[in-house]
Protein backbone atom coordinates (compact mmCIF):
# COMPACT_ATOMS: atom_id res chain seq x y z
CA UNK A 1 0.00 0.00 0.00
CA UNK A 2 1.40 3.26 -0.84
CA UNK A 3 2.02 5.79 1.78
CA UNK A 4 -0.59 8.91 1.59
CA UNK A 5 0.59 12.33 0.62
CA UNK A 6 1.52 14.11 3.45
CA UNK A 7 0.34 17.68 4.42
CA UNK A 8 2.04 18.43 8.07
CA UNK A 9 5.13 20.27 8.52
CA UNK A 10 6.01 20.62 12.15
CA UNK A 11 5.45 16.86 14.26
CA UNK A 12 4.86 19.25 17.00
CA UNK A 13 2.93 22.09 15.30
CA UNK A 14 -1.11 22.46 15.75
CA UNK A 15 -1.13 21.89 11.67
CA UNK A 16 -0.74 18.41 12.88
CA UNK A 17 -3.81 17.81 15.25
CA UNK A 18 -6.04 19.88 12.81
CA UNK A 19 -4.94 16.97 9.96
CA UNK A 20 -5.22 14.47 11.82
CA UNK A 21 -8.78 15.19 12.77
CA UNK A 22 -9.09 15.73 9.24
CA UNK A 23 -8.18 12.17 8.13
CA UNK A 24 -10.68 10.74 10.54
CA UNK A 25 -12.97 12.22 9.40
CA UNK A 26 -11.72 10.80 5.67
CA UNK A 27 -11.65 7.92 6.96
CA UNK A 28 -14.87 7.60 8.31
CA UNK A 29 -16.42 8.80 5.15
CA UNK A 30 -14.56 6.40 2.82
CA UNK A 31 -15.47 3.28 4.65
CA UNK A 32 -19.04 3.76 4.48
CA UNK A 33 -18.56 4.37 0.63
CA UNK A 34 -19.76 1.81 -1.72
CA UNK A 35 -16.93 -0.28 -3.16
CA UNK A 36 -18.52 1.15 -6.95
CA UNK A 37 -17.86 4.69 -5.04
CA UNK A 38 -14.40 3.76 -4.06
CA UNK A 39 -13.12 2.36 -7.39
CA UNK A 40 -14.65 5.60 -9.37
CA UNK A 41 -11.44 7.09 -7.65
CA UNK A 42 -9.07 4.54 -9.90
CA UNK A 43 -9.28 7.29 -12.65
CA UNK A 44 -8.52 10.45 -10.44
CA UNK A 45 -5.61 8.51 -8.59
CA UNK A 46 -3.80 7.76 -12.37
CA UNK A 47 -4.10 11.67 -12.89
CA UNK A 48 -1.53 12.52 -9.92
CA UNK A 49 1.92 13.61 -10.96
CA UNK A 50 4.37 10.13 -10.77
CA UNK A 51 7.74 10.12 -8.84
CA UNK A 52 9.10 9.46 -12.25
CA UNK A 53 8.32 13.10 -13.08
CA UNK A 54 10.75 16.05 -13.31
CA UNK A 55 10.42 17.58 -9.37
CA UNK A 56 12.00 20.62 -10.52
CA UNK A 57 8.92 20.63 -12.85
CA UNK A 58 6.28 19.79 -10.43
CA UNK A 59 7.47 21.89 -7.96
CA UNK A 60 10.22 24.37 -9.36
CA UNK A 61 12.28 23.04 -6.43
CA UNK A 62 10.92 25.18 -3.73
CA UNK A 63 8.53 25.31 -0.59
CA UNK A 64 5.28 23.65 -1.67
CA UNK A 65 5.13 20.12 -1.98
CA UNK A 66 3.12 18.50 -4.66
CA UNK A 67 1.41 15.19 -3.60
CA UNK A 68 3.34 12.56 -6.05
CA UNK A 69 1.87 9.15 -6.95
CA UNK A 70 1.55 6.12 -8.00
CA UNK A 71 -1.46 6.96 -5.68
CA UNK A 72 -4.46 4.51 -4.98
CA UNK A 73 -7.91 5.60 -5.20
CA UNK A 74 -7.97 5.90 -1.29
CA UNK A 75 -4.46 8.43 -1.81
CA UNK A 76 -6.46 10.29 -4.57
CA UNK A 77 -9.87 10.65 -2.28
CA UNK A 78 -8.17 11.96 0.94
CA UNK A 79 -5.62 14.25 -1.40
CA UNK A 80 -8.25 16.14 -3.20
CA UNK A 81 -10.21 16.07 0.14
CA UNK A 82 -7.92 17.05 2.31
CA UNK A 83 -6.85 20.30 -0.34
CA UNK A 84 -10.32 21.65 0.16
CA UNK A 85 -10.59 21.77 3.63
CA UNK A 86 -7.13 23.27 4.57
CA UNK A 87 -7.33 25.81 1.50
CA UNK A 88 -10.31 26.79 3.12
CA UNK A 89 -12.99 25.63 0.52
CA UNK A 90 -14.92 23.81 2.31
CA UNK A 91 -15.77 22.61 5.69
CA UNK A 92 -14.44 19.45 7.16
CA UNK A 93 -18.00 17.98 7.04
CA UNK A 94 -18.18 18.48 3.17
CA UNK A 95 -16.82 15.16 2.08
CA UNK A 96 -16.28 15.18 -1.75
CA UNK A 97 -17.86 11.37 -2.61
CA UNK A 98 -18.19 11.52 -6.73
CA UNK A 99 -14.64 12.13 -7.71
CA UNK A 100 -13.47 15.04 -10.64
CA UNK A 101 -13.28 13.47 -13.71
CA UNK A 102 -12.53 14.96 -17.28
CA UNK A 103 -11.31 18.27 -15.83
CA UNK A 104 -8.16 20.55 -16.68
CA UNK A 105 -6.23 21.52 -13.95
CA UNK A 106 -6.20 25.23 -12.41
CA UNK A 107 -4.24 27.38 -14.20
CA UNK A 108 -1.04 28.46 -12.09
CA UNK A 109 0.04 32.42 -11.19
CA UNK A 110 1.32 34.25 -13.85
CA UNK A 111 3.85 35.87 -10.85
CA UNK A 112 4.72 35.98 -7.64
CA UNK A 113 7.10 38.56 -6.09
CA UNK A 114 7.74 39.33 -2.53
CA UNK A 115 10.26 42.72 -1.10
CA UNK A 116 10.38 43.17 3.00
CA UNK A 117 10.77 45.58 5.65
CA UNK A 118 11.89 45.36 9.42
CA UNK A 119 9.42 43.20 10.30
CA UNK A 120 6.97 43.11 7.45
CA UNK A 121 7.61 41.31 4.37
CA UNK A 122 5.27 42.77 1.32
CA UNK A 123 3.49 39.87 -1.34
CA UNK A 124 1.68 40.57 -4.82
CA UNK A 125 0.81 38.07 -7.01
CA UNK A 126 -0.31 38.10 -10.88
CA UNK A 127 -2.90 35.44 -12.55
CA UNK A 128 -2.43 34.78 -15.98
CA UNK A 129 -6.31 35.28 -16.75
CA UNK A 130 -7.45 37.08 -13.51
CA UNK A 131 -11.06 37.08 -12.32
CA UNK A 132 -13.30 35.13 -9.94
CA UNK A 133 -13.59 31.30 -10.67
CA UNK A 134 -14.64 28.33 -8.27
CA UNK A 135 -10.66 28.39 -7.05
CA UNK A 136 -8.26 29.56 -4.03
CA UNK A 137 -4.87 30.58 -3.73
CA UNK A 138 -2.69 29.39 -1.05
CA UNK A 139 0.38 31.63 -0.09
CA UNK A 140 3.05 29.64 1.68
CA UNK A 141 6.27 30.33 3.65
CA UNK A 142 8.86 29.50 5.43
CA UNK A 143 12.19 31.15 6.94
CA UNK A 144 15.53 29.64 5.67
CA UNK A 145 17.28 29.38 9.12
CA UNK A 146 14.19 27.18 10.40
CA UNK A 147 13.18 29.57 13.12
CA UNK A 148 9.76 30.00 10.54
CA UNK A 149 8.56 26.90 9.48
CA UNK A 150 6.97 25.57 6.94
CA UNK A 151 3.37 27.54 6.91
CA UNK A 152 0.40 28.95 4.65
CA UNK A 153 0.24 32.14 5.94
CA UNK A 154 -2.95 33.13 3.40
CA UNK A 155 -5.36 31.93 1.70
CA UNK A 156 -8.24 33.64 -0.41
CA UNK A 157 -11.06 33.14 -2.99
CA UNK A 158 -9.11 33.54 -6.47
CA UNK A 159 -9.73 36.95 -8.37
CA UNK A 160 -8.21 39.49 -9.27
CA UNK A 161 -4.16 40.38 -8.39
CA UNK A 162 -3.64 40.80 -5.20
CA UNK A 163 -1.16 42.18 -2.51
CA UNK A 164 -0.49 40.82 0.91
CA UNK A 165 1.44 42.35 3.81
CA UNK A 166 3.11 39.58 6.11
CA UNK A 167 3.02 41.03 9.75
CA UNK A 168 3.18 37.96 11.71
CA UNK A 169 4.40 34.28 11.08
CA UNK A 170 4.18 31.35 13.21
CA UNK A 171 7.37 30.00 14.98
CA UNK A 172 7.97 26.58 15.70
CA UNK A 173 6.35 26.90 19.15
CA UNK A 174 3.15 27.54 17.75
CA UNK A 175 3.08 31.52 18.97
CA UNK A 176 2.62 33.94 16.35
CA UNK A 177 5.46 35.88 15.92
CA UNK A 178 6.50 39.30 14.40
CA UNK A 179 8.97 38.08 11.45
CA UNK A 180 12.54 37.95 12.48
CA UNK A 181 15.48 38.69 10.51
CA UNK A 182 16.55 36.61 7.86
CA UNK A 183 16.18 35.44 4.34
CA UNK A 184 12.32 33.80 3.47
CA UNK A 185 11.34 31.54 1.04
CA UNK A 186 7.54 32.05 -0.25
CA UNK A 187 5.49 30.24 -2.95
CA UNK A 188 1.84 30.46 -3.99
CA UNK A 189 -0.02 27.51 -5.26
CA UNK A 190 -4.43 27.43 -6.98
CA UNK A 191 -6.21 24.80 -5.43
CA UNK A 192 -10.00 23.99 -7.46
CA UNK A 193 -13.21 23.17 -5.44
CA UNK A 194 -12.22 19.57 -6.08
CA UNK A 195 -8.66 19.66 -4.57
CA UNK A 196 -6.59 19.36 -7.27
CA UNK A 197 -3.64 21.98 -7.12
CA UNK A 198 -1.61 23.76 -10.33
CA UNK A 199 2.19 24.11 -10.60
CA UNK A 200 3.16 25.50 -7.82
CA UNK A 201 4.34 29.25 -8.82
CA UNK A 202 8.43 30.23 -9.05
CA UNK A 203 9.50 30.01 -5.38
CA UNK A 204 10.60 33.79 -4.05
CA UNK A 205 13.20 34.72 -1.68
CA UNK A 206 13.21 38.19 0.50
CA UNK A 207 15.70 39.40 3.27
CA UNK A 208 14.26 41.15 6.11
CA UNK A 209 16.21 44.21 7.36
CA UNK A 210 19.49 45.34 5.08
CA UNK A 211 19.93 46.59 2.01
CA UNK A 212 20.64 43.15 0.46
CA UNK A 213 20.54 42.79 -3.81
CA UNK A 214 19.88 39.57 -5.08
CA UNK A 215 22.29 38.16 -8.04
CA UNK A 216 20.79 35.34 -9.79
CA UNK A 217 22.70 33.51 -12.77
CA UNK A 218 21.43 33.04 -16.49
CA UNK A 219 22.20 29.64 -16.65
CA UNK A 220 22.69 27.99 -13.11
CA UNK A 221 26.48 26.47 -12.14
CA UNK A 222 26.88 22.69 -11.16
CA UNK A 223 29.04 22.95 -8.69
CA UNK A 224 29.06 19.53 -7.51
CA UNK A 225 28.30 16.53 -9.47
CA UNK A 226 28.15 12.62 -7.83
CA UNK A 227 26.41 10.41 -10.46
CA UNK A 228 26.37 7.45 -7.69
CA UNK A 229 27.35 8.05 -3.97
CA UNK A 230 26.97 4.98 -1.55
CA UNK A 231 28.74 6.19 1.30
CA UNK A 232 28.91 9.27 2.99
CA UNK A 233 30.93 12.78 2.60
CA UNK A 234 32.90 14.03 5.55
CA UNK A 235 32.64 17.55 5.79
CA UNK A 236 34.55 19.14 2.61
CA UNK A 237 35.47 22.81 1.36
CA UNK A 238 33.92 23.92 -1.85
CA UNK A 239 35.53 27.06 -2.68
CA UNK A 240 32.79 29.71 -4.96
CA UNK A 241 35.11 32.34 -5.65
CA UNK A 242 35.63 32.28 -9.07
CA UNK A 243 31.38 32.30 -9.56
CA UNK A 244 30.78 34.36 -6.74
CA UNK A 245 32.20 38.17 -6.54
CA UNK A 246 34.02 39.48 -3.25
CA UNK A 247 31.54 41.22 -1.20
CA UNK A 248 28.81 38.48 -0.79
CA UNK A 249 27.90 37.41 1.76
CA UNK A 250 25.30 34.33 0.93
CA UNK A 251 25.06 31.79 -2.01
CA UNK A 252 21.88 30.64 -3.42
CA UNK A 253 21.52 26.83 -3.88
CA UNK A 254 18.88 24.25 -5.85
CA UNK A 255 19.76 20.71 -4.08
CA UNK A 256 18.70 17.70 -5.61
CA UNK A 257 19.62 14.14 -4.24
CA UNK A 258 18.20 11.59 -6.81
CA UNK A 259 17.98 7.74 -5.82
CA UNK A 260 19.25 5.13 -8.25
CA UNK A 261 18.17 2.16 -6.85
CA UNK A 262 15.39 0.37 -5.07
CA UNK A 263 17.24 -0.27 -2.14
CA UNK A 264 15.60 2.28 0.42
CA UNK A 265 16.83 4.64 2.28
CA UNK A 266 17.35 8.30 3.60
CA UNK A 267 19.73 10.72 2.98
CA UNK A 268 20.65 14.24 3.41
CA UNK A 269 23.08 17.06 1.99
CA UNK A 270 24.38 19.41 4.59
CA UNK A 271 25.82 22.89 3.62
CA UNK A 272 27.60 24.94 6.29
CA UNK A 273 29.41 28.41 6.17
CA UNK A 274 33.24 27.49 6.58
CA UNK A 275 33.37 29.60 9.78
CA UNK A 276 30.19 29.46 10.97
CA UNK A 277 27.34 27.96 12.53
CA UNK A 278 24.75 28.76 10.14
CA UNK A 279 23.24 25.72 7.96
CA UNK A 280 21.26 25.20 5.03
CA UNK A 281 20.42 21.43 5.39
CA UNK A 282 17.92 19.77 2.47
CA UNK A 283 14.73 17.53 3.77
CA UNK A 284 15.35 14.16 3.57
CA UNK A 285 14.24 11.42 1.11
CA UNK A 286 12.90 7.91 0.87
CA UNK A 287 15.25 6.37 -1.56
CA UNK A 288 13.51 3.91 -4.29
CA UNK A 289 14.14 3.58 -8.12
CA UNK A 290 12.51 6.96 -8.76
CA UNK A 291 12.33 9.06 -5.73
CA UNK A 292 14.17 12.54 -5.85
CA UNK A 293 14.33 16.09 -3.12
CA UNK A 294 14.81 19.16 -4.34
CA UNK A 295 15.44 21.74 -2.15
CA UNK A 296 15.98 25.76 -2.83
CA UNK A 297 17.72 27.61 -0.28
CA UNK A 298 20.31 30.02 1.02
CA UNK A 299 23.73 29.56 2.98
CA UNK A 300 26.32 31.75 4.31
CA UNK A 301 29.85 32.20 2.57
CA UNK A 302 32.80 32.96 4.54
CA UNK A 303 34.69 36.60 3.08
CA UNK A 304 36.94 34.04 0.57
CA UNK A 305 33.76 32.45 -0.72
CA UNK A 306 33.95 28.86 0.20
CA UNK A 307 31.76 26.73 2.42
CA UNK A 308 31.78 23.53 3.95
CA UNK A 309 29.51 20.52 2.46
CA UNK A 310 28.70 17.15 4.02
CA UNK A 311 26.56 13.83 2.78
CA UNK A 312 25.16 11.81 4.80
CA UNK A 313 22.81 8.10 4.29
CA UNK A 314 20.66 8.42 7.61
CA UNK A 315 19.76 4.87 6.30
CA UNK A 316 19.31 1.93 4.41
CA UNK A 317 21.90 1.17 1.95
CA UNK A 318 20.45 4.28 -0.81
CA UNK A 319 22.51 4.65 -4.30
CA UNK A 320 22.32 8.54 -4.50
CA UNK A 321 23.18 10.89 -6.97
CA UNK A 322 23.83 14.04 -5.37
CA UNK A 323 24.16 17.66 -7.87
CA UNK A 324 24.15 20.96 -6.21
CA UNK A 325 22.98 23.74 -8.42
CA UNK A 326 24.45 27.35 -7.63
CA UNK A 327 21.65 29.91 -8.82
CA UNK A 328 23.18 33.09 -7.53
CA UNK A 329 24.23 35.28 -4.67
CA UNK A 330 23.13 37.77 -2.36
CA UNK A 331 25.25 40.82 -1.92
Amino acid sequence: MRAKPSYTTNPQSAQQTIVRTATAVFVSAWQSMTLAQQQAWVEVAATFPTGKESDAKLSRGGLVTVPRGPFSPWNAFLACNMNRYLSGYSLITDILIVPPLGLSLPEPLKALHATSSTGQIFVDWEYINPGPKAERLEIWIKSVDALVHPQMIYTEARNANGTLTISAVRSRGGVYITPPRGTYKIQAQIVDKYGRTSQPSELVLTRIQGDDMFTYFTIDQQVISFGSQTANIAETDLDLSLLIPAGAHSAIFLIELRSNDGAGGRSQLRLRKSAGTHDMMTGTIKGDNWGSAFDNGVCEIDSARHIKYQFAILDGTANIAIVLHLLGYIS
